[in-house]
């Protein structure tokens, strides 16, 4: 096996910092020298490889994800375990700086599927998607793939994910992937150019590499602040071309497969003797005596915060859940009924349990005097009736 046939370790450790995460490693050699390394955490992010077709965008994409699972290879050693999931077949052969062995290193394949569905076992690691624009087409942005892909990269912080991917035009993404782009870098390849001509260089050796920081993650401006590009590379991609298969094809039917979403639906409906619960097993609960509506609802607000296990909740965020179901007051009247009720609340949140102690509790004073008629009592009642 020749040197050619694998990548080094300096490879790994002396990429660029957005593809690095953290770390402070002693490294023992297999000729008997340690090195230290020091890898700096950087957080999850979203980058976007843009350029025409043949500008080298799947080269450098590989070159990322080869970098990055040399640095979870070494990692795994001390007990740190990454990730690196990709929609396309990358590997490569590596002889260990550890015990001197030869290892083939590769991405896991990506399932889209998990990838919609938030997968609990897709966390803590590294995404890369070749043509994301198959499946985030602004064009289809309505698709429920979209909204569920959407809600994934909004949280890819709280699940260790950082998202790679390769697109010939920035402008085909759903306008929210754009909004959550960290670092879009613009390739262009070397041999078109006077300088590539000049030089005779043969296409896919050189690309120009432009970054531009829209979300001001690295540098701490955003672009469209400055509209400045913060730094430009050379890649040199020929020591990668073997590491994957240029010439491989997804099959383009997959992209365009339609997605349903079934969500659970829950019908409430208000009478005189109180509201009735209709969920969609067929099954209805009655969950209060009440005889005014308006009890009613806020009787479910509560009863639903104490079936989520919840100790208090913001009184902003009970209005809203009475308004959603159908009641139109004031807060002052809502508190009235909450008084009535039996809840208390402090400066911020209604409490719910029991066990919450009595210096967390407003002053909570039976009013058992006759109620004056409410507008808006009167007219949910009128309603009901």
């Amino acid at each position: 096996m020749t040197t050619a046939d694998s990548l080094s370790l300096a490879e790994s450790i002396e990429s660029e910092k957005y593809t690095e995460f953290s770390t402070s490693l002693v490294l023992p050699h297999s000729d008997g020298i340690t090195r230290a390394l020091k890898v700096r955490k950087a957080p999850s992010l979203f980058n976007v490889i843009t350029g025409p077709r043949g500008s080298m965008k799947t080269l450098l994409l590989t070159l990322l994800a080869c970098r990055n699972l040399l640095k979870c290879f070494y990692l795994q050693y001390y007990g740190k375990y990454k990730h690196v999931w990709s929609n396309y077949p990358i590997g490569f052969r590596h002889q260990s700086v550890i015990d001197g062995k030869w290892y083939y290193l590769h991405s896991e394949p990506l399932n889209m599927e998990s990838f919609y569905t938030f997968d609990a076992g897709l966390a803590a690691g590294s995404v890369y998607i070749d043509e994301i624009d198959q499946w985030y087409d602004r064009q289809d942005w309505a698709a429920i793939t979209q909204k569920l892909t959407n809600a994934v990269i909004t949280q890819i912080r709280k699940r260790e994910l950082s998202l790679s991917a390769t697109t010939q035009n920035f402008q085909w993404l759903n306008a929210r992937a754009q909004f959550q782009t960290d670092t879009l870098i613009n390739c262009r390849e070397a041999a078109f150019t006077p300088w590539g001509r000049k030089m005779g260089l043969q296409m896919g050796k050189v690309s120009f590499l432009t970054l531009k920081d829209l979300s001001g993650v690295n540098t701490g401006y955003q672009y469209a602040e400055n509209f400045r590009t913060y730094s430009t590379k050379l890649l040199n991609g020929e020591r990668y071309w073997d590491k994957y298969d240029t010439n491989f094809q997804f099959d383009p039917t997959e992209t365009k497969k339609k997605f349903s979403l079934k969500r659970d639906s829950t019908i409430i409906t208000l009478g005189e003797g109180g509201y009735k619960i209709q969920r969609d097993d067929g099954s209805e609960q009655m969950s209060s005596k009440q005889s005014d509506p308006a009890f009613a609802i806020f009787s479910h607000v509560m009863d639903e915060c104490k079936e989520q296990g919840l100790d208090r909740v913001p009184i902003s965020e009970v209005w809203s859940k009475a308004h959603e179901i159908g009641w139109d007051g004031e807060p002052w009247a809502g508190g009235a009924i909450l008084r009535k009720l039996g809840f208390a609340h402090n400066t911020r949140n209604y409490l719910i349990k029991d066990n919450i102690e009595q210096g967390e509790r407003s002053v909570c004073v039976e009013d058992n005097s006759t109620p004056q008629p409410q507008k808006h009592i009167r007219k949910v009642k009128a309603e009901a009736e």
